[in-house]
């Protein structure tokens, strides 16, 4: 059975490195994509992670990604595209969405754009036989406190961690849009060693779940 091919964003630390771990420790047979916007840092995090990884049906690699830069995010796209010519799983952790002029609290239904990410691979997802794009929200980045000068770099921050809410409206409209493609779109908000009482191995199972076609009902949600 042909591997399937994983990318996880922001994997060099916290809760994408806990994602990446738990697939490499899996039975299931990945080639798993370690990205960082620092090709250094992706490299240390699959050194670690090889090292306590048993299973020989998985692979590891590392590339640099910046999922808040254009250009990054089309060579990743490019190697990928060369190498493979498909994606199976698309994880994208710590979802940025460029910043929206809207009021708090209002969210329409066409007020939250497609991460630039999601966008770029979805081409290569929907050539897969049976591909999944998870977005996962890290609830302690939302907690971290903003730099002291966070205000006067503002203007030009383009991009900001989607929300609870918009995490929501992301999943149902890009399910809606793409899920007759057979693409299946899942919404998670975990933190980094234990969020709401789940340990990291616990949001690894149920990241497995999702990936072993367990939960497809609850397709276009939040899961938990």
């Amino acid at each position: 059975m042909p591997r399937r091919i994983v990318l996880v964003s922001g994997a060099e630390q916290g809760v994408g490195y806990a994602i990446a771990q738990s697939l490499a420790a899996s039975g299931d047979g990945y080639h798993i994509f370690i990205t960082s916007s620092n090709l250094e840092a992706a490299e240390k995090a699959l050194i670690s992670i090889s090292a306590n990884m048993t299973n020989a049906k998985n692979r590891l690699y590392a590339i640099q990604l910046d999922s808040t830069n254009a250009a990054s995010i089309d060579d990743a796209k490019a190697f990928i595209d060369d190498r493979y010519g498909r994606l199976n799983v698309l994880i994208n952790v710590g979802v940025k969405i460029p910043a929206l002029n809207t009021k708090a609290g209002e969210h329409e239904e066409n007020s939250v754009d497609f991460p630039p990410l999601s966008i770029v691979f979805r081409p290569l997802l929907l050539r897969s036989s049976n591909p999944y794009s998870l977005y996962i929200r890290s609830y302690m980045e939302a907690l971290a406190p903003k730099a002291e000068n966070a205000e006067a770099h503002s203007s030009s921050d383009t991009t900001n961690q989607i929300s609870r809410e918009e995490l929501k409206i992301l999943v149902e409209k890009e399910h809606a849009v793409y899920g007759d493609e057979g693409l299946k779109v899942f919404a998670l908000n975990l933190g980094t060693s234990a969020t709401h009482g789940k340990s990291n191995d616990e949001n690894g199972n149920l990241i497995l779940r999702i990936l072993r076609g367990e939960r497809d009902n609850e397709a276009g949600r939040l899961v938990h």
